[in-house]
């Protein structure tokens, strides 16, 4: 099964990749040779075409983005697919089932260095991982930005220049199906990112075309994708914006919160046409879903005297997290349970189960929900427990020694990859790791959890 892995690479000597000619090694990184492992997948390798022509390229394979601001230098790979493809092998200390990242390599003139990673996803071909690459050596000073199939396959890739004080460079990227959304930040407006212009990109489909396809201001969050649309939320403009996979236009949702008595609409989920999110209201935490067939909002999950957060779906089912006392009566609430409910588009349809009492440690807002395994973050951020939710039990995942997890770039039913990093420096990431479930040994209960073990 193919995942689509969304990877940041800081290119310290660049080229577009380059896979080693050893012998590969079985998934399971039981492989001979040096227990790498690349694509075997035959992509095909479809030409891009934008909607209208952009200025010269100095790459050559490569064709600039048109709409963007005359300053804004961003080209995109014309055959994605024929890219070099991401390399695994066997990681450090053999652990059965688990590949890590190959995260630099070298050309005669680049040296392409892995950066930060972001959330992927499982689609209909696979996961994919989104990564960005800085480089040295030839083309010293700029980024490319891939979103990659796990098994290596490139599905899309933008080159920018680096814009830490100037110009414009490609951000957050969200995948669905085979299509790809991108953001493209424009840095002039303000170098400390207090007001930014942003324009977001649709790429993908039979043609990879790209088409610029909103124009956005201010702080920008982006919602995570439970199929079908794209969303991001305007925190300074105070709307989400979602974006169909089929490049039809945007929708502009506005008047979520009340700024005088609400927090700002944040970790949302676009389902479909409709749009879950987290504010707080009225003194308490709930989830609240905005509805686009009736084009009204209303409270989704609440419970007196409860925080409720933590909201994910799949598509088919909810899991959220609830605390009590709530957090406008206290900074330390002493019981937590994890709830679960078919997917359901109003407060009379949920059917509340509730699946585990946890303790504080894993009660924590940084959970991830694909392909039916919901993951807990333990508060050490040196431990994931990944919940299987149809047979209620679950896998304990724990990084390696004095290294933390970062946010899951992907979860599906066979395994799951986990960014590395060092504690509290996620601009370090050092690879991510993939972790077959099947090689963890027999999953524990879910009442153990409430044990910590």
């Amino acid at each position: 099964m193919r995942h689509i892995v969304w990877i940041h690479l800081a290119l310290l000597v660049g080229c577009t990749r380059c896979a080693s000619d050893e012998a590969a090694g079985a998934p399971d990184g039981s492989g001979a040779g040096s227990g790498t492992t690349t694509s075997t997948t035959t992509t095909s390798t479809r030409p891009l075409t934008l909607t209208t022509p952009g200025p010269p390229s100095p790459f050559p394979g490569w064709t600039a983005i048109p709409g963007l601001p005359g300053h804004c230098e961003v080209y995109a790979a014309d055959e994605p697919a024929a890219l070099d493809p991401l390399t695994w092998v066997t990681c450090a200390g053999g652990t059965p089932g688990c590949l890590e990242l190959v995260t630099t390599w070298a050309t005669p003139a680049q040296t392409y260095r892995f950066y930060v990673p972001f959330a992927g996803g499982p689609t209909p071909a696979g996961p994919v991982l989104v990564v960005r690459a800085i480089r040295s050596g030839e083309l010293m000073g700029w980024h490319d930005h891939l979103v990659a199939y796990s098994d290596g396959a490139v599905l899309s890739a933008l080159r920018a220049r680096s814009a830490e004080f100037y110009g414009c460079a490609p951000g957050f990227a969200q995948v669905g199906a085979d299509r790809v959304l991108w953001t493209v930040t424009d840095f002039t407006i303000s170098p400390l990112m207090t007001e930014r212009e942003m324009q977001m990109l649709l790429s993908g489909g039979p043609a990879y075309v790209y088409n610029t396809v909103a124009d956005l201001h201010g702080a920008i969050g982006h919602l995570r994708s439970a199929g079908g649309t794209f969303a991001a939320v305007s925190y300074s403009g105070g709307y989400i914006l979602t974006v169909p996979y089929d490049g039809s236009a945007p929708t502009r949702i506005a008047g979520l919160s009340d700024p005088a008595t609400d927090s700002p609409a944040s970790d949302g989920i676009a389902v479909g046409t409709d749009v879950l999110y987290w504010k707080w209201h009225a003194d308490l935490a709930r989830e609240h879903i905005y509805r686009s067939s009736t084009a009204t909002t209303e409270v989704l999950i609440e419970r007196p005297d409860w925080d409720v957060y933590g909201l994910r779906t799949d598509g088919h089912d909810l899991v959220w997290l609830e605390s009590s006392p709530p957090r406008s009566m206290t900074d330390n609430p002493t019981a937590f349970e994890l709830w679960t409910s078919p997917y359901a588009t109003s407060a009379q349809a949920l059917v509340r189960q509730k699946i585990a009492s946890l303790t504080p440690e894993l009660a924590q807002p940084y959970t991830s929900f694909q392909d039916g395994i919901f993951v807990l973050r333990h508060s050490s951020w040196a431990r994931d427990v990944a919940l299987r939710l149809a047979d209620r039990v679950y896998f304990t995942l724990d990084a390696p020694p004095g290294q933390w997890w970062g946010d899951a770039a992907y979860v599906t039913a066979e395994e799951i990859a986990l960014p590395v990093q060092p504690p509290w420096d996620a601009q370090l990431t050092s690879t991510v790791r993939r972790q077959r479930f099947a090689d963890l040994g027999a999953p524990k209960p879910v009442p153990a959890l409430l044990t910590g073990d």
